[in-house]
C-alpha cells in the first residue's frame, strides 16, 4: 500500500502550505500543557480524520517523532494535535497520576474535536503516551482508533510484572507497532495480552528496540523505521471504514 509521504524519498517530509500553531490544553485539574496544531496546507487531500498524539514518559511535547508526524500526517491530510502532559512541566510528581493523565487525554480530544467535527478522530502516543491513551479509551471516551506506538507492556525484561486490565474494555479499532527487540513486550509476550482486544492490528518492526532504532549493521537508520511505521499507520487509518467504531 501507498501513502501521501511515499513520493519523499529521504529524511523529513514536508508538508506543502501548512502551518503549525503553539497552543495551550486546558485540564480540568486547572492546569494548562503546551501543545501544537498542525493543519494541512491546500495541497493536502483532505483524509477524513484528525489525530492526537503524546509523548512517552521521558519527552514532552517537542519529542522527535512527535515532530516527524507533525509532518507525515498533515502531508497526508490528517491534521495533528502533540501535546504534553503536566509532569513535564513540573505541576505534578513525574510522571502524573492515571487520573491526570486521563484528564490531559480528554481535554486534548475536546481540542482536536473541536477543529475538526466532522472528521473522524484517532488517538495515541508512543510508549506511556500510547498506554495512557489506551486506558482513556477502556473508561469510554469515544473515539475512532487507537494507534500505540513501542507500547509498554510491562517494566523492561520483566514478563511477571505485566498487568493490563484494561485491554478488554477496548472496542475501538487499534493498532500497536512495536519493536522485535522492545525490552518493554516481546512479539509473543504482546500477541498474549493483546488476543483480548476485539479489533486488533498488531504491526511488528523487525530489528527495532523500544525506541525503534534497528540493529547496528542493518544499513538502516531510525528515521528509515520512523517512516515505514508512520506509513503504514496513515495506510491502516485511511483503510478503516467510515462509522467503524462504536
Amino acid at each position: 500500500m501507498g501513502s501521501d509521504i511515499a513520493r519523499f524519498p529521504s529524511g523529513m517530509p514536508r508538508v506543502p502550505e501548512a502551518w503549525t500553531e503553539e497552543i495551550q490544553v486546558a485540564v480540568r485539574t486547572g492546569w494548562s500543557v503546551r501543545a501544537y496544531w498542525t493543519e494541512p496546507g491546500s495541497e493536502a487531500v483532505d483524509s477524513g480524520w484528525v489525530f492526537a498524539y503524546a509523548p512517552g514518559a521521558g519527552s514532552n511535547v517537542d519529542c522527535p517523532y512527535g515532530q516527524f508526524l507533525s509532518q507525515a500526517l498533515p502531508a497526508a491530510g490528517i491534521p495533528l494535535l502533540r501535546f504534553q502532559f503536566p509532569y513535564m512541566q513540573g505541576l505534578e510528581p513525574y510522571p502524573g497520576s492515571w487520573d491526570t493523565l486521563e484528564a490531559t487525554w480528554t481535554s486534548a480530544i475536546e481540542v482536536a474535536r473541536g477543529r475538526r467535527r466532522s472528521a473522524q478522530i484517532g488517538i495515541g502516543g508512543r510508549s506511556l503516551g500510547g498506554r495512557s491513551a489506551a486506558y482513556t479509551v477502556a473508561w469510554g471516551e469515544p473515539v475512532d482508533a487507537l494507534v500505540c506506538w513501542a507500547y509498554p507492556l510491562h517494566p523492561p525484561h520483566k514478563p511477571e510484572e505485566t498487568l493490563e486490565p484494561h485491554l478488554p474494555l477496548i472496542e475501538v479499532p487499534m493498532l500497536v507497532n512495536s519493536g522485535t527487540r522492545d525490552a518493554y513486550g516481546t512479539p509473543e509476550e504482546l500477541r498474549t495480552a493483546l488476543a483480548v482486544v476485539e479489533n486488533l492490528t498488531l504491526n511488528l518492526l523487525e530489528g527495532a528496540d523500544h525506541g525503534f532504532n534497528p540493529l547496528q549493521g542493518s544499513g538502516r537508520m531510525r528515521e528509515d523505521v520512523w517512516r515505514d511505521v508512520t506509513e503504514y499507520t496513515i495506510n491502516w487509518l485511511k483503510a478503516l471504514p467510515a462509522g467503524s467504531a462504536r
